[in-house]
């Protein structure tokens, strides 16, 4: 296992994919067992990448197999007995428009907001080739979080958006946005991504 801090480069749409179909698995399944995280972050997920074939004679993932992603760090998460006894929350982070630490908030809409990040704040900044991810990344961030779907039914537009896209389509290397070296090299590294 190693820190995602310093994700390995996504080389391939199918590779985004995977990644995005596990951290909405692993956000139904920590919202089925009525966990909200309050803090996913590239900082708060580890990969199993042993099935990565860096060095020597580098495979890609596409051609290796998918790592796995996990969700750590549940240090401000909270957890309820049930469905029934969900409730509404206070504080954590401002960085999401319903947070406050007086007007309690529904915690499990803000994971979803979370999860979009990864799409808007994080990955188009970096990759060409995941337009296609436009509209859920606006339905999962949407600004009013009675509008955000739950983590069920984003994990189904997000697999909805996937079953329409040929093999060819899936195989498509991504284009880095960052086409000088030095620059892309001093982004990444800011990013604590690996150069």
């Amino acid at each position: 296992m190693r820190s995602c801090t310093y994700f390995p480069y996504i080389n391939t749409v199918r590779e985004f994919t995977e990644f995005l179909q596990q951290m909405l698995e692993g956000l139904v399944f920590l919202h089925y067992n009525n966990i909200a995280h309050r803090a996913i972050s590239k900082n708060h997920m580890v990969l199993d990448a042993s099935r990565d074939q860096s060095v020597p004679h580098w495979k890609s993932r596409t051609v290796a197999g998918p790592m796995k992603y996990y969700f750590i760090d549940f240090g401000l998460s909270v957890q309820f007995p049930s469905r029934d006894a969900r409730k509404l929350v206070t504080g954590v982070s401002d960085l999401i428009p319903e947070v406050s630490d007086t007007v309690p908030y529904d915690p499990f809409k803000v994971d979803v907001w979370f999860i979009a990040g990864f799409i808007v704040d994080y990955l188009e900044i970096l990759y060409a080739g995941l337009d296609y991810l436009v509209p859920l990344a606006r339905k999962l961030r949407h600004h009013d979080p009675t509008r955000r779907p739950d983590a069920r039914d984003a994990l189904k537009l997000f697999q909805s958006l996937v079953s329409k896209m040929s093999e060819e389509e899936l195989k498509e290397p991504l284009d880095y946005k960052l086409h000088d070296s030095n620059t892309r090299r001093a982004i990444l590294s800011m990013m604590g991504l690996e150069v």
